[in-house]
C-alpha cells in the first residue's frame, strides 16, 4: 500500500545537529523541560519523552514543572533481572511512565507491541499505548499485543531537530502545532534501532521514529488484529466441508474446482488483510485445506482401485487372464489395459463372427431352397425324388449343426466361472476319451500320460476339446500315420498335447484359426464350419488356460493345451 502522511504525530529530534549546537549527550534536563515547554506551547495534547530519566538530577524540577503544562508519558524498561527502571520519582506525578521495549519477531522485524509488560508486581503500559490513549482520550485495549499498520512509514515521519525547537525557529514550532509530539535521540550513537515492515532495503530506523509511526497508526485506526480461535476454526471447517462437498461429484472438471478452494484461501487472507485489517491463519487454512483435497484425492485413488481390482475379477472370469497379466499382481493398470485390449479384440471378433455367420448361413439355406423349389415344381421319380429329399436332410443337419456349436460357444463365452469348480482327474478323462474315439476310427491313438493329474474343471467340457482336438488330428493325418496325445505335468501346468502328421498350419494363420467359421488354408478340401476350434478355445479359456499350435518335428501340428494344475495328493485323499 502507498504510505500516507503523518498527520497525528511529530517527532523532536536530538540529532547530530543539535548535538553540535547544543552540546553532547546527556542534556541537563533544563534543556528538556525547554522542549517540552515548546511543545506545550504549539497546543500539543501529549508529549511522549522516549528517554530513559531513571537518575535524579538537581534540576528535575524545571522538567516536571514542563510536565505540568501538558501530559508526558516518559519511557521505562526492564533491567536484566527484569525489574523496572522508571523515571525519577523527583520528576512529580505527572510523569507517566510506559514501557519502551521492542519484542521483534524471528526475522528480527518488529511488527507488534504488547499492551502491557510487567515485573511480577507493576504492570505499565506500551509507550505508543499510553500516548495514543491520553490524545484519543480512550481506554487501553485489553489483549496480548497491538500490530501497527505503520501506513506512514517511521522514515516519513515529520523530524523536527531539537536546536531548531529549541531556538525557537517558527517553520519548525509551525510543524508541532495541534500534534503529538515525540521526543528522543536519532543520532546514530544514541538509542536503539529497528526494523518495520515498512523499512526500506534493510535500513534500520531510530526507536523514536518507530514510536513514532506506532501511535500514528494507532490514532488513524491503522491496526491489524487476528481472527479469533473459533472463527479460525469455523472457517477452516466450512473450507474442508466445501473441498468433501466438492469431492463427491463424479466429474472431474467439477471436482477441479475442490482444488481452486486452494486459492481462495490465500485470496481471502489478502482481502481480509487489506480492507478488514484481520490476520487469517493463512498456513493453518492452507494445510487443512491442502490435506483435505489430498486426503479426498487419496481416498478416491483407493476407491478406483478397489473397484478397479474387482472389475478385473469379474473381467478375468469371464476372459481368462490376458497376456502380461498376472492374477496376483497387485498393479491393476496393465491388467485393465490387457483386459481392455481383450474386450475390444472380442467385440471386433463377435462382429466379424456375425458377418461369417450371416455368409455361412446363406449356403446351406440357398440350397434348402433349391431343393424344396425342386420337391414342388418338378415331376421327379420317386427315385429323385428320395435322392432330393436326402440332400435335404444333410443340409438341415449341417444347419442344424452349425446352430448347435455356435449356441454352444457363446453359452459358453456368457457362463461365468465361480469359485467352487470341482477337481477332475485329467489321465481319467482323457485316457476314457481317448479309448472311446478310437473305437471309432481306423487310426492308431498313441497315448502317454502321467497318472492323478488334477485339474479344476468340468468333465464334459475337457471331453468337447479332446473329440476337437483328436478327430482334427485324425482327419488331416493321413493314413497310416497314427496320431499322439501325451499328458504331464509343467510345474503348476497340467499340459496336453495332441500331434498329428497333418500339412501344418502356417504360423500367420495360428491365432485365427481359433476364430468363429476361421479355416486354415491347410483345410481346403476337407469338411468343417470352422466352429470346432472356436468351441475349443472358449472351453479352455473358461478353464483359465491356454492353447497354443507348434510345429512337430517330421511335419504336422502340436495343438498344446495349458491348465492350471491342481496338488495331487490332498485331492487323491478326498477322492
Amino acid at each position: 500500500m502507498p504510505a500516507a502522511a503523518a498527520r497525528e504525530v511529530a517527532v523532536v529530534a536530538i540529532d547530530e545537529q543539535s548535538l553540535d549546537r547544543e552540546g553532547p549527550w546527556p542534556w541537563p534536563r533544563e534543556r528538556l523541560a525547554a522542549l517540552v515547554s515548546r511543545a506545550a506551547d504549539s497546543g500539543a495534547p501529549v508529549v511522549g519523552i522516549d528517554l530513559l530519566l531513571h537518575d535524579e538530577r538537581p534540576d528535575d524540577a524545571a522538567l516536571a514543572l514542563a510536565c505540568r503544562r501538558v501530559r508526558c508519558v516518559v519511557a521505562a524498561t526492564l533491567d536484566e533481572r527484569m525489574k523496572w527502571i522508571v523515571p525519577a520519582q523527583t520528576l512529580g506525578p505527572d510523569v507517566h511512565p510506559a514501557h519502551a521495549a521492542f519484542e521483534l519477531d524471528d526475522d528480527g522485524i518488529l511488527r507488534r507491541i504488547s499492551i502491557a509488560k510487567q515485573d511480577g508486581e507493576t504492570s505499565l503500559p506500551a509507550f505508543a499505548v499510553q500516548v495514543s490513549a491520553f490524545a484519543s482520550g480512550t481506554s487501553i485495549s485489553a489483549g496480548r499485543a497491538l500490530v501497527p499498520g505503520f501506513h506512514t512509514p517511521p522514515g516519513s515521519m515529520p523530524i523536527i531537530p531539537a536546536t531548531n525547537v529549541l531556538r525557537g525557529n517558527k517553520s519548525a514550532l509551525a510543524v508541532l502545532r495541534g500534534r503529538v509530539v515525540v521526543i528522543g535521540t536519532t543520532a546514530v550513537a544514541l538509542g536503539d534501532r529497528v526494523m518495520t515492515p515498512r523499512s526500506r532495503r534493510h535500513v534500520t530506523d531510530p526507536g523514536v521514529l518507530v514510536q513514532a509511526s506506532a501511535i500514528e497508526s494507532l490514532l488513524a485506526g491503522d491496526t491489524f488484529r487476528e481472527m479469533s480461535p473459533l472463527l479460525s476454526a469455523l472457517l477452516a471447517m466450512s473450507l474442508v466441508w466445501i473441498v468433501l462437498y466438492i469431492g463427491r461429484w463424479h466429474d472431474w472438471r467439477r471436482r477441479a474446482t475442490s482444488e481452486a478452494v486452494l486459492l481462495l484461501v490465500p485470496t481471502t487472507a489478502a482481502v481480509a488483510l487489506v480492507f478488514m485489517h484481520t490476520f487469517i491463519p493463512l498456513v493453518m487454512l492452507t494445510a487443512a485445506v491442502a490435506i483435505t483435497v489430498v486426503a479426498s484425492e487419496a481416498r478416491r485413488a483407493l476407491q478406483l482401485m478397489r473397484h478397479g481390482r474387482a472389475a478385473v475379477r469379474t473381467l478375468e472370469g469371464d476372459l481368462g487372464p490376458q497376456p502380461f497379466s498376472d492374477g496376483s499382481a497387485t498393479d491393476v493398470g496393465p491388467r485393465l489395459e490387457a483386459l481392455a485390449s481383450a474386450i475390444v479384440h472380442r467385440r471386433v471378433s463377435d462382429a466379424e463372427s456375425k458377418r461369417v455367420l450371416a455368409h455361412e448361413l446363406k449356403t446351406p439355406l440357398t440350397s434348402m431352397r433349391s431343393l424344396s423349389q425342386l420337391l414342388i415344381g418338378f415331376d421327379l421319380t420317386p427315385a429323385e425324388r428320395q435322392r432330393v429329399a436326402l440332400m435335404l436332410g444333410d443340409e438341415a443337419e449341417k444347419l442344424q449343426e452349425m446352430i448347435t456349436q455356435l449356441l454352444e460357444i457363446e453359452q459358453l463365452a456368457l457362463r461365468q466361472r465361480s469359485d467352487s469348480v470341482p477337481a477332475i482327474d485329467l489321465c481319467d478323462v482323457i485316457t476314457s476319451r481317448v479309448a472311446f474315439l478310437a473305437r471309432g476310427v481306423a487310426r492308431e491313438i498313441d497315448l502317454t500320460s502321467e497318472s492323478h493329474v488334477f485339474i479344476a474343471g468340468e468333465r464334459a467340457l475337457i471331453e468337447r476339446v479332446i473329440d476337437n482336438l483328436v478327430g482334427n488330428a485324425v482327419k488331416y493325418s493321413p493314413p497310416p500315420h497314427p496320431v499322439s496325445v501325451t499328458l504331464r505335468c509343467q510345474g503348476d501346468l497340467a499340459v496336453l498335447e495332441v500331434m498329428d502328421h497333418g500339412p501344418g498350419v502356417p504360423p500367420a494363420e495360428r491365432e485365427r484359426i481359433f476364430g468363429s467359421f476361421a479355416r486354415g488354408s491347410t483345410a481346403e478340401g476337407t469338411d468343417g464350419l470352422g466352429l470346432g476350434l472356436a468351441l475349443v478355445a472358449e472351453a479352455v479359456r473358461w478353464h483359465r488356460g491356454a492353447i497354443e499350435v507348434l510345429d512337430r518335428a517330421g511335419g504336422g501340428s502340436i495343438f498344446r493345451v495349458c491348465f492350471p494344475a491342481l496338488a495331487a495328493a490332498p485331492i487323491a485323499e478326498a477322492v
